[in-house]
């Protein structure tokens, strides 16, 4: 099944709704489209854990129905993922600490 999507410069307008029954859908990188909105049920009705829409015209991300839970568990992989790191020695990057990794990858 389905876990990672790269529609990135596309030119895609839009995302068919019917990603809210794709429970293991990951990640998402949709950068450089025509996107202005997501579809409903995307960041609800999913696992999805990262999505990248920078260079899209989405104007009030806030305003997406269920982008407040899609941050909190981007957030937590983040965590995850730095934890990760951090116990394999691999966070010598100049990321800073942990905080400022996620306070400069937040709002994706």
């Amino acid at each position: 099944s389905l876990e990672d999507l790269n529609i990135a410069n596309n030119k895609v307008a839009s995302l068919p709704g019917s990603f809210e029954g794709m429970k293991r859908i990951k990640r998402i990188n949709a950068q450089w489209n025509a996107l202005s909105t997501l579809p409903k049920g995307l960041l609800t009705g999913t696992a999805l854990q990262d999505i990248k829409v920078e260079g899209c015209p989405i104007k009030d991300r806030d305003a997406i129905d269920g982008w407040d839970k899609y941050l909190e568990r981007n957030n937590k992989q983040q965590v995850k993922n730095v934890d990760q790191r951090v116990k394999a020695g691999d966070l010598s990057m100049g990321l800073g600490t942990k905080e400022e990794y996620l306070a400069n990858n937040r709002d994706r």
